[in-house]
């Protein structure tokens, strides 16, 4: 059983990198002039991306995908205006 959890855990690693990455480059695609508070909202969205990183590199993968996907909600909502 203990072997599936690490495995579990690797793959859950690798979907929060590949969710970290694809939020970042979301982000850097958004060419338009953002206002105050969607600037705001994009640097709370590169807090989160370093967050989760740094929550990865301490092994906590549970809370690192938790900060990924609050990124991508917030990307998802600056990106629907």
């Amino acid at each position: 059983l203990s072997t599936g959890d690490t495995g579990t855990g690797k793959q859950t690693d690798h979907e929060t990198l590949i969710l970290i990455d694809q939020t970042k480059q979301g982000l850097g695609e958004v060419k338009r002039t953002l206002s105050p508070e969607e600037q705001e909202t994009a640097s709370q969205i590169r807090t989160f991306l370093n967050q989760a990183r740094q929550a990865l590199s301490n092994g906590d993968a549970d809370g690192a995908h938790t900060l990924a996907t609050k990124a991508k909600l917030l990307l998802d909502e600056l990106t629907k205006k």
